[in-house]
């Protein structure tokens, strides 16, 4: 994840800051910690969309728009006066526990199952009302060789934590920055402002190894064949 990553209808639903998504056979609880509440003072409503991909000679240039509004139902909280860290991870789920989603460039993965490929995240003060900014990430071609989806999410500062980098089982963005990104108050490490093209509860029930399916999923974008 960037980067923490360690049928009643037939509908598969990302957070609350994005649109309804589907996949057959499985009901997934929407996540929010936003919905129906008053926003706070000193926050934004934002969210991040319209990626772009732009190959450049040996590197490839990926672009997100993070856009914020005060009255923007369905968006995500941010704060107005503190900065906040865009990570984006690159995956390969033609292999692990990839599943298919709503629309043919999506799939929803289990990020550990996943082989991956962690950018050093961006730091930005998030745009004021009715603002956009894009945010920016250069990967060197021979370091994403086999990585054919993304996923872009912010977190909030305190999402960095320190890691081991020389532990053989971390995952890349540790041994290479030596840190991660996580939400440290959940069991599973994941609770971004928000994400592109999003995050899933699954609920289905018991997953290939007899364990609970009951874990965040995250659904990841084609950027190439």
């Amino acid at each position: 994840m960037p980067f923490a990553f360690s049928p009643l209808h037939s509908r598969e639903m990302r957070r609350h800051w994005s649109p309804t998504l589907v996949s057959a056979g499985c009901l997934f609880l929407v996540v929010s910690t936003t919905a129906g509440l008053a926003q706070p003072k000193n926050s934004l409503s934002c969210n991040l969309s319209k990626p772009i991909v732009k190959p450049q000679g040996i590197n490839f240039q990926f672009q997100i728009m993070l856009a914020c509004d005060r009255k923007a139902a369905g968006r995500n909280l941010f704060p107005s006066q503190a900065d906040v860290l865009i990570g984006l991870t690159l995956y390969n789920p033609s292999e692990g526990d990839a599943r298919p989603s709503s629309r043919p460039s999506w799939k929803s993965i289990v990020d550990q199952f996943t082989p991956k490929f962690d950018l050093p995240v961006q730091r930005l003060r998030p745009p004021q009302p009715t603002g956009t900014t894009v945010v920016t990430f250069t990967a060197k071609a021979s370091d994403i060789v086999g990585k054919t989806h993304l996923l872009f999410a912010a977190w909030p500062l305190s999402a960095r934590q320190q890691c081991n980098m020389n532990d053989k089982f971390a995952r890349s963005g540790c041994q290479r920055y030596g840190y991660v990104l996580e939400s440290p108050g959940r069991s599973d490490g994941i609770e971004p402002l928000a994400s592109y093209p999003g995050l899933v509860i699954d609920n289905s029930g018991e997953n290939r190894s007899g364990g609970s399916n009951n874990q965040p999923r995250w659904i990841v974008e084609r950027f190439r064949n």
